[in-house]
């Protein structure tokens, strides 16, 4: 029996994410998850990889509108501007259109960053879709990597841990949903996970999660910490490339709660 211990969503891609009790979904996947994209002035896609300081951009909600605050700098509202300005823009190979925030928040952004990027937001004129190579169901998704869902499991976490000698936190691995229950790295032989409640509502499991150097940096400190890569080399990297969790989709669920119980099969 696994039971989910963790959820946590991402609003602006590559940002800093939030802890909730409940992921509700929508037909793109959990909702106010990577919907809001950071892009430089190519309209291409930035993360971490490049700007680690991303990392500590913080979303947050009040009175019903979603602002950012960060260390050193005023907070700010992401109001959508009026105008439709629409942009072409670029994730990886998928290049859509999406809609500027404007130059205000745009300022603001590339204050905190250093950089010139402007903040855009999915729209109805954004089209892409999961890779139909892998996606057990056919899905439309937002700005995430690849799938709108990614698992990873406590125990395995808690053997990194082990090995590092100090706590290697979800957090490092931007998951939506942890889940704790049997021995580390299982997960990498999951198919689906099946509610225990109903088992016709599941999480299928579609693809190992290929990583980057982003759960190698200290979340805070934003240090690359190379006893993280040693050990993500010598236990996560079973060919050429370093794994940890499960790309994944929902089918049938309306949303995740906490405490919430599945069965791997």
């Amino acid at each position: 029996m696994l039971t989910i211990t963790e959820l946590h969503h991402y609003p602006i891609k590559s940002c800093a994410g939030l802890s909730v009790d409940t992921l509700s979904f929508d037909e793109f996947g959990p909702l106010a998850d990577r919907r809001w994209l950071l892009v430089d002035e190519q309209g291409q896609f930035v993360t971490q990889r490049q700007l680690p300081r991303m990392a500590l951009i913080k979303p947050f909600q009040h009175d019903g509108q979603w602002c950012v605050e960060t260390e050193g700098h005023t907070p700010l509202t992401l109001l959508q501007p009026p105008q439709n300005d629409i942009r072409q823009v670029r994730v990886w190979r998928d290049e859509m259109l999406a809609q500027d925030m404007g130059d205000e928040i745009a300022d603001w952004f590339s204050t905190v960053l250093q950089r010139s990027v402007r903040l855009v937001i999915g729209c109805a004129e954004t089209e892409r879709h999961v890779d139909a190579h892998y996606a057990h169901v056919p899905q439309p998704l937002a700005f995430a990597d690849g799938f709108p869902l990614l698992v990873i499991h406590q125990a395995s976490l808690d053997f990194l841990s082990e090995k590092l000698g100090r706590v290697m936190g979800a957090e490092r691995f931007r998951a939506n949903v942890v889940v704790n229950g049997g021995q580390p790295f299982d997960e990498l032989r999951w198919s689906s996970l099946r509610s225990v409640s109903c088992f016709e509502a599941y999480l299928a499991m579609v693809k190992p999660c290929e990583r980057c150097v982003i759960p190698t940096r200290h979340p805070t400190t934003l240090v690359r910490e190379d006893d993280v890569v040693s050990v993500l080399k010598q236990y996560c990297r079973p060919s050429n490339a370093i794994v940890f969790g499960q790309n994944a989709q929902t089918v049938g669920l309306a949303a995740l709660h906490v405490g919430d119980e599945f069965s791997a099969q």
